[in-house]
């Protein structure tokens, strides 16, 4: 059965890569994720060895004000967009606040913390190998606090009680999904400078897992973190 994509809306994909990503691993993950073809070609806007600039950005904003063929799917990727400059960061938010229809965004950073918390609470983040794609989007553990809970609960736990939340997440997936549900929840919360300093702690702990860090330290150490860390 085709799938129609007449009126079909992408959530954009932040891929933490420090490479393009192989061209075939690539279109075997649109094939399975968003049911595109295999020979479905995605369009860079830059060539992963230079950051995007601003001018990029507004040529994608430009060229994705126009409309796609009635059951065409065009993707378009930009690469190393943590080395874009914080303007051209800003600029982009305009497209992920309201993605145009039939159109797939792919953003890789090999860098998440220094990416702006507003473009990771509109992107779906995708951890990427050319081995392993994790995403975190996948359901948690039922015995697992929901974010809101899990956050209020950190910003006053004891250092015992830091150290057994964390070790509800003892892989790296789930622990990649605890973070970035936790980033995406306290980017909702009205900005003050505790929030933000929180964003941060998790924002870094993330990049640390990326780097392969050990699980239950980075988790341990964020979470301790952020029930020492007061406004003041």
């Amino acid at each position: 059965m085709t799938r129609v994509l007449s009126s079909a809306t992408f959530l954009p994909q932040l891929l933490v890569t420090s490479n393009l990503p192989d061209v075939d691993l690539l279109h075997s993950w649109l094939t399975e994720q968003f049911d595109l073809p295999t020979t479905q070609a995605v369009e860079w806007l830059n060539n992963g060895e230079t950051p995007p600039s601003i001018d990029q950005v507004r040529e994608l904003l430009m060229s994705t004000s126009y409309s796609v063929d009635p059951g065409q799917v065009r993707v378009i990727g930009l690469a190393k967009l943590d080395q874009a400059s914080i303007p051209a960061q800003n600029a982009l938010l305009k497209l992920l606040e309201e993605p145009p229809v039939r159109t797939l965004l792919l953003l890789t950073t090999a860098n998440p913390t220094l990416v702006l918390p507003t473009i990771h609470s509109r992107c779906r983040l995708i951890t990427w190998s050319q081995t392993t794609i994790m995403s975190p989007e996948k359901e948690s553990k039922t015995d697992q606090l929901p974010p809101a809970d899990l956050y209020q609960t950190l910003r006053t736990a004891p250092a015992w009680q830091s150290i057994e939340l964390a070790g509800q997440y003892p892989d790296r997936e789930t622990a990649v999904t605890a973070l970035h549900t936790l980033v995406t929840y306290v980017h909702g919360l009205p900005p003050t400078r505790l929030t933000t300093q929180h964003q941060q702690v998790l924002l870094q702990a993330y990049q640390n897992l990326v780097a392969n860090g050990n699980v239950k330290l980075v988790l341990e150490q964020a979470f301790f973190q952020l029930s020492q860390t007061t406004s003041t």
